[in-house]
């Protein structure tokens, strides 16, 4: 029996910027601003002396500074958009940080996909490292460097034991994009990585390991500022009791496919590692 994917019916904090981007582009002001060649004269006066022809740096040089005025005007005018549209960022552990986490929270509880899981027997629900001290999560990558609103908040763990399915809820703050509004991809392999090795570290005897491929196909940019769903999956029949070959997603707030991976995680057997536990 396989785990049905809920449809995901977040909150999405949409930006208009795609719609800016779209309105089709103005005629340069560079090209008005280009002299136009000067026509030949008929007569058989020169200003110039014979022999010589009229240097052209200067036309060249007024073209190449309207470019940097305009250029620099454009690059303020959008990032100031930007910012009006995509929302502060707040640094981490500030009041107005955690004021934003706590509407994060309100948000979280009121998702289908939360209520549904909550609901489901099979399904058990921690918070993501709870197992871990404060000074212990300040360490680590999700739970320290990108904590807080601006990165990866209220980060919930549903485990299903019977299928060895994980699937963890969180929502993506504005602090983590590569474009504006868009997530870094680089922080989506983060996330698969830590989704996925969760679920290999519970299904190996020696309930640790590392991690000895990632392959990710991204299908559609995930968007900043909503919550999202990354389910990762046991595959029995490529694992031993040395290696986890797991199989992982990524889902929007629409529950629409964006970002999927398989990976396999394999037990040292040289290195010593320290066993996580249940509730990371």
């Amino acid at each position: 029996m396989t785990t049905a994917m809920p449809r995901l019916s977040g909150v999405r904090l949409s930006s208009p910027l795609f719609y800016i981007l779209r309105r089709p582009a103005s005629t340069s002001p560079l090209r008005l601003a280009v002299p136009l060649p000067a026509t030949r004269s008929l007569t058989t006066t020169s200003s110039s002396p014979p022999g010589r022809k009229p240097a052209q740096w200067p036309r060249h040089f007024r073209s190449i500074l309207y470019a940097i005025i305009f250029g620099l005007f454009g690059y303020h005018s959008i990032d100031r958009i930007v910012d009006q549209f995509a929302g502060p960022v707040y640094q981490p552990d500030t009041p107005e940080d955690q004021e934003a986490q706590r509407q994060i929270r309100e948000q979280f509880d009121k998702l289908n996909i939360v209520k549904e899981l909550r609901e489901n027997p099979e399904f058990v629900e921690w918070e993501a490292y709870g197992n871990f001290s404060p000074e212990e999560k300040r360490k680590r990558l999700t739970t320290g460097g990108l904590r807080g609103s601006r990165a990866l908040s209220s980060q919930r763990v549903f485990w299903n034991e019977r299928d060895k399915t994980a699937i963890s809820v969180l929502f993506l703050g504005n602090g983590i994009d590569g474009w504006p509004g868009v997530v870094h991809g680089g922080a989506l392999a983060i996330l698969l990585d830590e989704g996925m090795g969760r679920v290999a570290l519970r299904c190996v005897p020696a309930r640790t390991g590392l991690t000895a491929n990632l392959n990710i196909d991204y299908r559609k940019p995930v968007l900043s500022g909503q919550f999202c769903t990354v389910t990762a999956k046991y595959v029995p029949e490529k694992s031993n009791d040395r290696k986890a070959a797991i199989k992982g997603e990524i889902r929007d707030s629409m529950g629409r496919l964006c970002t999927e991976a398989s990976a396999l995680f394999v037990v040292p057997r040289t290195l010593t590692l320290r066993k996580l536990g249940d509730g990371f």
